[in-house]
């Protein structure tokens, strides 16, 4: 059953390696809420993916291949992943 909540509409992105608990954490979100979820299994990807499309949230793995989610975190949070000179606010959840 899906509930009212601020999640609604909201667009996320998960970025994990391992397809297990990608498709797990959007199976859990799906039951709950109306969300329109992208996943990424790497930081290449991602950085594709935030060039293209805005996201409310992101949850983001700490071990990826190409790079750490924690240094994808730092290059968003200086601007330099995404659309050009666009600071953006994000919820980050690092798992």
């Amino acid at each position: 059953m899906i509930h009212p909540t601020p999640l609604n509409g909201q667009n996320i992105l998960i970025i994990d390696d391992v397809q297990a608990p990608r498709k797990m954490l959007k199976r859990l979100l799906f039951d709950f809420v109306e969300i329109h979820v992208i996943e990424c299994d790497s930081v290449s990807t991602a950085q594709n993916k935030l060039l293209h499309h805005r996201f409310n949230i992101l949850f983001i793995d700490v071990v990826l291949p190409d790079s750490s989610g924690l240094e994808l975190i730092r290059l968003i949070r200086d601007g330099n992943c995404g659309e050009t000179n666009k600071k953006r606010s994000y919820h980050y959840h690092v798992f």
